[in-house]
């Protein structure tokens, strides 16, 4: 029978877990107070996350705390109407082995995050057919204490370890709500900040505070490292993003950041740096690599060039651009710029020959 219900509780269908006991009175709305404070250790002994298999048999798709306390996640029903009573995100106490939370009234449960204090969120992502998100925090029973909607998909969020604070990040959308960074304050139930995402697309943001307050945030991107935002949303680390893009970047991401430095930077040192950014990554193609950024780095090279006064090898440079591809935008610059260097090279040629058929001073033929 144990056998039996360890295979129920594997596919889906029954908890591997007894009821749970009711939960211990908690305030609906938890203080900012309350969430400064250091969580409580519920046991003395190193709580150890239960294997992927409880994992599966509790939630499906689970996200863990950072102290390994808790454990939030939720079931995706799919297409089988007898799985839809698994619907929903759950909560479980590690320390207890426990489910002590269950939230279903949920659209379409998309992602979790969940703090070192229980606070839980979930990125509900409501109808398939719409751009709208709604972002949820839940305090340990499973009460909402929190909620933004937004007309956007979120790419994602994250709690900080006290669970007062969120960060989350839409996708393009079109409207007021597109790709916009926000840092929220739960326990004050409201927006810090809402801003561009300088740093770009974000997979996972962290957390400085310091005796409760949020100091910084932090975004990180891909495999650059991690950028620091202010509690107000202004973008700190602008010179180490730069750098970083440069030196450690795709070529996609070296190209880019070369033709932003010198739209910010217009002093010669910066000209001169992004011009040998652009070089060294054109030079380290390799044939069977991904070409779609030749372009644009020919292009780029090419204005570069000019900047430098370097006109006969500003087309060349365009030429390249074009043979990569015809649409790349400068045909014109470059028709002109070849007419221009045709007009120079008669004209040079014009004052040479006539200097060769002047008379000399002298009297005696040249």
């Amino acid at each position: 029978m144990a056998l039996l219900k360890n295979l129920l509780g594997f596919f889906g269908l029954i908890s591997r877990t007894a009821p749970a006991p009711a939960p211990r009175p908690v305030a609906s709305v938890p203080t900012a107070e309350a969430m400064d404070k250091e969580p409580v250790e519920l046991s003395r002994k190193p709580i150890r996350l239960p294997s992927k298999i409880d994992d599966m048999m509790d939630f499906g798709l689970a996200q863990h705390s950072p102290n390994k306390h808790w454990s939030v996640g939720y079931w995706d029903p799919g297409p089988d109407a007898s799985q839809k009573r698994q619907r929903g995100v759950r909560l479980r106490d590690n320390s207890t082995g426990r489910i002590v939370a269950t939230v279903r009234n949920l659209e379409r449960p998309f992602s979790v995050d969940v703090s070192d204090t229980g606070v839980f969120g979930v990125n509900d992502a409501g109808q398939a057919a719409e751009l709208s998100a709604n972002l949820v925090i839940f305090d340990t029973t499973g009460t909402q204490v929190y909620w933004r909607a937004y007309k956007a998909n979120l790419a994602g969020f994250s709690i900080s370890p006290c669970g007062r604070y969120v960060a989350s990040q839409t996708c393009n959308s079109g409207n007021e709500d597109s790709f916009i960074l926000e840092i929220h304050d739960v326990a004050q139930k409201r927006v810090l900040a809402s801003c561009t995402p300088v740093a770009g697309w974000s997979s996972e943001y962290t957390f400085e505070t310091d005796d409760g307050k949020l100091k910084r945030v932090f975004a990180k991107i891909n495999s650059l490292g991690k950028f620091a935002y202010s509690p107000t949303g202004e973008f700190l680390d602008a010179k180490k993003f730069m750098t970083t893009r440069l030196t450690k970047g795709d070529p996609w991401t070296r190209i880019r950041a070369a033709g932003e430095l010198v739209q910010t930077d217009e002093s010669d040192k910066a000209l001169q740096r992004a011009f040998g950014v652009v070089e060294a990554t054109i030079a380290a193609f390799q044939p069977g690599q991904d070409d779609r950024w030749l372009a644009g780095g020919y292009r780029l090279k090419g204005e570069l060039l000019e900047k430098m006064n370097r006109p006969a090898e500003a087309i060349e440079a365009y030429r390249a651009a074009l043979g990569r591809d015809s649409k790349i935008g400068v045909k014109k610059r470059l028709a002109a710029m070849e007419k221009a260097a045709s007009q120079k090279l008669l004209l040079d040629t014009g004052v040479e020959q006539n200097a060769e058929s002047e008379p000399r001073s002298d009297g005696l033929q040249p």
